[in-house]
């Protein structure tokens, strides 16, 4: 087993090498979850130039592009709060690391993980997803 802790540009805080450790037989799967990853984000970068295009060829009026950005907040947000509202994941408030955990749509004592993870920093999200249990309150 090889340990995953990296003292980078950026840190997300240390890892214990037992319980967070990879085999090489785990190395086939990252490799595929690498090349979809760059494949998703390849698909993202074309949708964002058709997006573009669009635009420039027809949003020329100021009104146009306050509706336009208008509603892709509206969407954004429904869509956050959707996934937010269905996802049921509740976790006790006792052993994470987030310093202001929210207790949306959850039982007093408990917090929901995914509503920390939309409204924290980027950074505090991902030190949350590493380093906070993974137990469920059942």
């Amino acid at each position: 087993a090889l340990p995953i802790s990296y003292p980078g540009l950026i840190n997300f805080g240390r890892f214990g090498s037992e319980e967070n450790a990879y085999n090489f037989f785990e190395i086939p799967i990252f490799i595929l979850m690498g090349a979809v990853g760059g494949c998703l984000g390849a698909l993202f970068n074309q949708l964002n130039y058709w997006l573009t295009m669009f635009r420039i060829r027809y949003l020329h009026r100021r009104f146009l592009q306050v509706i336009e950005a208008t509603l892709l907040a509206a969407v954004t947000a429904t869509v956050s709060f959707i996934l937010i509202y269905y996802s049921n994941d509740c976790k006790p408030q006792r052993g994470t690391s987030l310093e202001y955990p929210l207790q949306l749509f959850c039982a007093d004592g408990d917090y929901n993980s995914m509503a920390s993870a939309f409204f924290n920093t980027p950074e505090r999200s991902v030190r949350s997803l590493f380093h906070d249990p993974a137990d469920r309150k059942s």
